[in-house]
């Protein structure tokens, strides 16, 4: 229905309600809207009616004046601008728009965010929950935020079972479950780029460990088998040599691999309680030592020369060995303390302080000074009964203190259940840190306080290796990860963590 003027619309042009009513300027009222009376009597014809249609004029009334209220307010708002320097630009809507269905919070923030430079935002960064809580929008990577920030670098289908960087930080490498070492180049530790994955030969259960050369050229993993498997980290090389540890008949595997600082030779831990130190150039194993009762899950150099080695083994003991006065293949000293097997251990490089990890729950900070001369094999046993650390909980210490503990301190507050969880020096010596099956990160002063814990993963998740950048405030978290949403697939991820200003 359609209502028209019976005069000449010629003139109606001010007013768009005036296109299909003849009205303009002279029918208004000195307020500046529009009377029913007016329109009225002027006469109008309503299609398909021969009666009045004042119905309808009322409604065409209503929208012209609504528009005339419109342009009132736009007037009032110039006003309130002109008198208190306010802009309502963004807070005014039109009549005419809607409200969008999704809110975006980036539009209340483009201040804000005009600081940072857009470029440098995370595309798929989450924050660490704090108290209060931080706030959730993206933060530039390298800002003077006071927040941390955890990043997923990658995510696997099979457990990640190591994750280091490398001396000079250009490199990160991880060995997964499903025998593939990924390497990354981490140049920029804030973005790094994967280019490279080992197709390792498939052992038994999983790569256990791994380890790079200090030139950043050869890469070192091991399975529960007698060998060693180097690959170069080229990315245009793909050989792969395979270094029997083990004689033909052995069918030990190995827990642990580490270089010397020369690059020269390999040290090795394995599952027939000895360690096995290989000559890469000579292409053979030059020294088997046999001192330990059980596993020995890790080991490490001492020292830059390659003389001092050190071993832990399930037997709950760390062993210092001397290639310098190895008599009758004899060890120099042992540290004692744990109560429970040793999970790992990595020395400072000085030949004199070492860290380890145990199945007791504790992590313990070493002086080789302090090592003492006991024959292990008439000491009494501190270990709890009945514990596998893969299933169950642990049942607390038989002892508060092991008797004869020459450690300089211990730390605590960690888990150190499910599998090898790894402890590390920071690249200053300063702290000590520690994964967990928590799925958190642990870093400790040298005192034994408790300086920051980073909650790498959720729940299901295990840290079983953290990596500090050697000059960023960065630590990668290798992490064993149980998918709630897919009927609880087990696999891994690697997440970096960067840590806020004045936090550590």
């Amino acid at each position: 229905m359609s209502i028209h003027s019976s005069q000449d619309s010629s003139d109606s042009e001010y007013h768009p309600a005036a296109q299909d009513l003849d009205i303009n300027n002279d029918d208004e009222d000195e307020d500046g809207f529009l009377d029913v009376e007016d329109i009225m009597d002027q006469g109008y014809e309503v299609d398909g009616f021969s009666t009045d249609a004042e119905t309808d004029i009322i409604l065409d009334v209503l929208f012209f004046n609504m528009q005339n209220l419109r342009s009132s307010i736009v007037m009032y708002n110039c006003i309130l601008r002109t008198l208190i320097n306010i802009d309502f630009s963004e807070t005014i809507i039109p009549m005419e728009s809607t409200f969008p269905k999704i809110y975006n919070p980036r539009k209340n923030t483009t201040i804000i965010r005009s600081l940072w430079k857009p470029k440098l935002y995370p595309q798929n960064t989450f924050y660490i929950p704090s108290s209060p809580p931080a706030i959730t929008n993206p933060t530039p990577a390298r800002s003077n935020s006071t927040r941390d920030i955890l990043t997923p670098v990658s995510r696997l289908r099979s457990r990640i079972y190591s994750g280091q960087f490398s001396q000079d930080g250009t490199f990160f490498f991880s060995c997964a479950q499903d025998f593939r070492v990924r390497l990354y180049d981490t140049t920029d530790a804030y973005d790094w780029k994967q280019y490279k994955t080992i197709q390792g030969a498939y052992g038994s259960w999983t790569i256990t460990d791994s380890d790079l050369s200090p030139d950043n050229k050869w890469v070192i993993y091991s399975t529960i088998d007698p060998v060693v498997f180097l690959a170069r980290t080229d990315q245009e090389d793909d050989e792969l040599k395979a270094l029997r540890m083990g004689s033909a008949y052995c069918r030990c595997g190995i827990w642990s691999v580490r270089w010397s600082a020369d690059a020269k030779e390999i040290v090795a831990g394995a599952s027939d309680s000895s360690i096995y130190l290989y000559d890469v150039e000579q292409n053979r194993v030059t020294l088997r030592l046999g001192g330990h009762k059980e596993d020995v899950n890790a080991v490490s150099f001492g020292d830059h020369s390659s003389n001092i080695l050190f071993s832990g083994s399930d037997d709950s003991y760390i062993k210092v060995w001397d290639r310098r006065s190895l008599h009758g293949g004899k060890e120099s000293g042992v540290l004692i303390g744990h109560t429970e097997g040793i999970t790992f251990i990595e020395g400072k490089g000085d030949g004199r302080y070492l860290v380890s990890n145990s199945k007791d729950q504790s992590c313990k900070l070493w002086d080789i000074r302090k090592m003492l001369n006991k024959d292990t094999d008439s000491l009494p046993d501190y270990s709890v009964g009945n514990f596998d650390y893969r299933y169950m909980p642990y049942p607390g210490p038989r002892c508060a203190r092991h008797p004869l503990d020459c450690s300089v301190n211990t730390y605590t507050g960690h888990s150190v259940l499910k599998t090898l969880i790894r402890c590390h020096f920071s690249p200053c010596g300063g702290f000590l840190y520690s994964g967990s099956e928590d799925g958190n990160g642990y870093i400790w002063n040298i005192d034994g306080s408790l300086k920051k814990r980073i909650p790498f993963g959720g729940d299901g998740s295990c840290l079983r290796d953290v990596s500090w950048h050697p000059y960023e405030p960065i630590i990668a978290g290798s992490l064993w990860v149980e998918d709630q949403g897919f009927r609880g697939a087990e696999g891994g991820m690697v997440v970096r963590a960067q840590w806020g200003q004045n936090t550590i």
